[in-house]
């Protein structure tokens, strides 16, 4: 195939240069008839007509694989001049691979400190859930009781967990007219066991902490704040102090790595989705609006038309389908109380959504999928 193609490129640069001498002998001929001499005509014709040379090069341009067989001579002249000065090559290659080196290392580094990994058991199994959005804000935030339908689902193993956004409040010790800024995220019982974390002292939350113990919610602690607040006193466990005025008695430390699933904010302690009202947690909600028989003045966690929760799953290898199908069943009865409060083009899609499985765990997930 070569050599027809070779054969076939030489017979159209043989044609293009016996056109160009053509025209000149053409030119020539036709100065000698106005009684120029030849040798003038010549000259003549050659300066009017310009380069032969290179006008037979810029018409075999559109025939050759110019990028190609410029790329191949300006790499055999790269070689040559390498070849010829050892001393120089040498200090090119190794500069260039110092270079290549450096960079890499700052960009792990980079990496590392703009998407790090989730300081939990198995980061790749975590991922947040996305069905529908909400209708007004369009944002990835569900009801209490759609959780609990979720949690509630067989799933193969797989688990969900819930969380809020984190909030402000203000926290005391206990007869302190001093109150201090912190910020506060609410959880369900299950989030720490479904991240697989151990916690730094004391325990996490439990089940049975849905209801204050003793007249006083359960909240844990982020490893900063307890040792920045309370001096990393061993003791911690069993104290109390006030959130928003409310009383809270401690029963764990996180560990120290652990500063939450959301990338830029930052919980200084954790309470139970249960305690929303009573310590005044506000932050970002959406619901189905007028007539959903949504009410800001009761708690939030048992109201199907307030969405305020965002979902977290663990879910094991494999389990993705099962997990999926499950979780998006038990979803049906959310989808249809949606359905009534949107538009009739609307419905089709909404009735047919599906849930998704989002990665947080590791990576740039931790950031883009918030």
């Amino acid at each position: 195939m070569r050599w027809l193609q070779h054969l076939f490129h030489r017979r159209i640069f043989d044609d293009l240069s016996e056109e160009i001498r053509q025209h000149l002998d053409e030119k020539i001929e036709a100065l000698m008839a106005e009684g120029i001499s030849r040798q003038e005509a010549e000259h003549t014709a050659r300066r009017e007509f310009g380069n032969v040379t290179r006008i037979e090069e810029r018409g075999r341009e559109p025939w050759q694989f110019l990028r190609l067989e410029s790329a191949l001579s300006d790499a055999k002249y790269a070689l040559r001049q390498l070849y010829n000065s050892p001393i120089f090559s040498a200090t090119v290659i190794i500069t260039i691979t110092l270079g290549i080196g450096a960079n890499a290392a700052i960009f792990n580094l980079m990496h590392a400190v703009v998407f790090p990994s989730l300081p939990v058991s198995k980061p790749s199994q975590i991922y947040t859930l996305r069905s529908v959005s909400t209708p007004n804000d369009a944002v990835w935030l569900y009801s209490g009781p759609a959780f609990d339908r979720l949690r509630a689902a067989p799933s193969a193993g797989a688990q969900v967990a819930a969380h809020t956004s984190v909030s402000t409040c203000t926290v005391a010790s206990t007869g302190s007219n001093q109150p201090v800024p912190a910020s506060m995220q609410l959880v369900s019982t299950n989030f720490f066991s479904v991240l697989g974390l151990a916690p730094l002292r004391g325990r996490f939350l439990l089940d049975s902490d849905v209801v204050p113990g003793g007249g006083a919610w359960p909240v844990v602690l982020r490893y900063g704040f307890w040792r920045e607040h309370f001096a990393s006193d061993p003791s911690i466990v069993g104290k109390s102090f006030l959130v928003n005025g409310i009383p809270v008695t401690i029963v764990g430390v996180a560990p120290d790595r652990f500063l939450g699933v959301v990338p830029g904010e930052l919980p200084d302690l954790w309470l139970p989705l249960e305690a929303q009202k009573d310590v005044r947690y506000i932050a970002p909600f959406d619901s189905l609006g007028y007539g959903s028989g949504t009410d800001l003045g009761a708690p939030y966690r048992h109201q199907d038309p307030l969405f305020w929760l965002t979902l977290i799953a663990r879910v094991p290898p494999q389990a993705e389908y099962v997990a999926v199908a499950a979780w998006t069943q038990a979803f049906q009865p959310d989808l249809a109380l949606f359905a009534k409060f949107i538009t009739r083009e609307q419905r089709a899609s909404v009735l047919a959504a599906k849930f998704t499985l989002h990665p947080i765990g590791t990576s740039e997930g931790t950031m883009f999928n918030q």
